[in-house]
């Protein structure tokens, strides 16, 4: 008799970066991660000067519940915050928590 694997016995989980400079000094910022729960887009597009936020946005294009996409108005939180000291508890602080 084969024993059933639970689903994290045999998780997996791809998190890709990937960084691109437009022609009007802008970057955008494209991450995704896959899972066997998750396929979630996510692009920030930042002053190429300042490395400030300009805008965020995410595509939830499966998640475990129907209340993971309700984290994406709070990204708006992250507008003008510049990426560099204080942003992982910038992050922390929007995204994070029972409701993230």
């Amino acid at each position: 008799m084969t024993r059933r694997l639970n689903s994290m016995e045999d998780f997996r989980r791809d998190i890709s970066f990937r960084a691109l400079k437009g022609e009007n000094g802008n970057i955008s910022l494209l991450a995704t991660l896959n899972d066997r729960f998750h396929d979630i887009e996510m692009t920030v597009v930042v002053d190429g000067e300042n490395l400030t936020i300009l805008s965020a946005m995410v595509d939830f294009r499966k998640s475990p519940t129907l209340d993971c996409p309700n984290v994406a108005p709070r990204l708006e939180r992250l507008i003008g915050f510049p990426i560099g000291k204080g942003l992982n508890r910038k992050l922390q602080e929007t995204l994070g928590g029972g409701d993230g």
